[in-house]
């Protein structure tokens, strides 16, 4: 496995018009999510056979371009982070609903919105917060560029990184087992 620094740096010099756009006069989504943002979140430490899954059922007939998935402590693997991946032309602004969308019936904290050249990390809420307006919620700000990705790939490690999210997961899980002590306690 390469290092995190090769994998961002040859993620970072990507040629879009060969390499993504490949010609096509139309849209290139699927390039998009498959050629930039998977390998991104392989950087990230992601496996993208066991942590990542591609068109993922959020409703009936309602499907998230990827979900970063974590096992529980029962070892159901569940999203922690909803990924919308949108064409090299797309304002993103035009899609932040989509992805909260997704990701808050799932109750999933992290979104992550990108057409390959931008790329947005939102928390689906921020406690003792009230947002009227969901670009708010962009945690990185200004979002991160292409251009800019070996420079600032760290900002995505501290949020995003297999190891971070792992963390965050046993200390919730740590905090549940801990109330429930307390409460078993108080019983007694």
């Amino acid at each position: 496995m390469r290092s995190n620094n090769e994998c961002i740096k040859k993620l970072a010099e990507i040629d879009i018009e060969n390499d993504v756009r490949m010609g096509s006069t139309g849209a290139v989504e699927a390039n998009v999510r498959a050629k930039i943002v998977s390998k991104l979140f392989i950087c990230l430490g992601w496996d993208e056979t066991s942590d990542l899954s591609y068109e993922h059922t959020i409703l009936r007939n309602r499907h998230a371009d990827i979900a970063v998935l974590v096992p529980d402590s029962d070892g159901t693997r569940k999203p922690k982070i909803i990924v919308e991946c949108k064409d090299l032309d797309e304002n993103l602004d035009n899609h932040i609903d989509q992805a909260f969308d997704y990701a808050i019936p799932l109750g999933v904290r992290w979104i992550v919105l990108s057409n390959g050249i931008e790329f947005r990390l939102y928390e689906t809420f921020l406690e003792g917060t009230e947002v009227a307006n969901r670009k708010d919620l962009l945690l990185i700000n200004p979002p991160i560029l292409l251009t800019e990705l070996e420079e600032r790939f760290d900002e995505l490690i501290e949020w995003i990184s297999k190891d971070k999210i792992s963390f965050l997961e046993q200390k919730t899980e740590i905090r549940e087992v801990e109330k429930k002590l307390r409460t078993i306690s108080l019983l007694s």
